[in-house]
C-alpha cells in the first residue's frame, strides 16, 4: 500500500556543510542516492573517506514502495540525496514513517556542487601577519579558488559563480572584496 504524504513526518533537513565533516571523519552514515541511474553513475559525494552509498531511484519508490524500503540497510543514520531536494525528502519522509532515522540533503546534488569549502593556508612570519591567504575548495566540482584578505581588503582568484559566497566571507574576515 502506497503511504499518504501528507500524514508523513516532515524529515529534518541536513546542508552539504554539516554532512561533508561527518563523512571525512568516517561516521556511520548511509548515503542513499535516489537520482536516476544515468545522474547517480555520472556525479557522486565524495569525501576524505570512503562514503557508504546505496543507490535505489526515486521512481522505485513510487512503483514499489516496500520493495524499494526493503533495499535500504538498517542500523545506521540515513541521508537521502536527489538532484534538488524535492525528491529525497519524500523518501526520507518514507523512511521516517518505517522508524528509520532519516535526513534529507538541502538542496540535493545542485548544492553540493556549489559548496564552497574555505581553509587558511599558514604563512611563514611576516607574510603571515600582513596577510590572510584563504584556498575555497569547490569539493563538488574539483576546483579551487583563493582569497588574499589584508588591510580590510580582499582579492579573489579564480572564483566559482557564487559572487556572494565571496563576498560574504571577505566581510567576515573583516573585509570587502576589492580584486576579483
Amino acid at each position: 500500500a502506497m503511504s499518504d504524504p501528507a500524514t508523513e513526518p516532515a524529515a529534518p533537513a541536513v546542508a552539504v556543510g554539516e554532512l561533508l565533516p561527518r563523512l571525512d571523519r568516517g561516521e556511520e552514515v548511509l548515503l542513499l542516492d535516489v537520482r536516476n541511474d544515468e545522474e547517480f553513475a555520472a556525479w557522486r559525494v565524495e569525501a576524505r573517506r570512503p562514503v557508504e552509498t546505496v543507490h535505489v531511484p526515486y521512481f522505485d519508490f513510487i512503483e514499489d514502495e516496500a520493495a524499494a524500503l526493503a533495499r535500504v540497510p538498517r542500523g545506521r543514520d540515513v541521508v537521502v540525496l536527489c538532484a534538488q531536494g524535492g525528491s529525497s525528502e519524500m523518501v526520507a519522509g518514507l523512511l521516517l514513517a518505517q522508524g528509520v532515522p532519516s535526513a534529507n540533503i538541502r538542496g540535493g546534488m545542485i548544492a553540493y556542487g556549489a559548496h564552497l569549502d574555505p581553509a587558511r593556508v599558514p604563512l611563514p612570519g611576516e607574510a603571515g601577519r600582513r596577510f590572510e591567504l584563504w584556498q575555497v575548495n569547490r569539493r563538488g566540482k574539483a576546483c579551487l579558488s583563493y582569497v588574499v584578505v589584508a588591510a580590510g581588503e580582499a582579492l579573489v582568484v579564480d572564483p566559482s559563480r557564487h559572487d556572494a559566497w565571496y563576498e560574504a566571507f571577505a566581510a567576515s574576515r573583516g573585509a570587502r572584496v576589492a580584486w576579483v
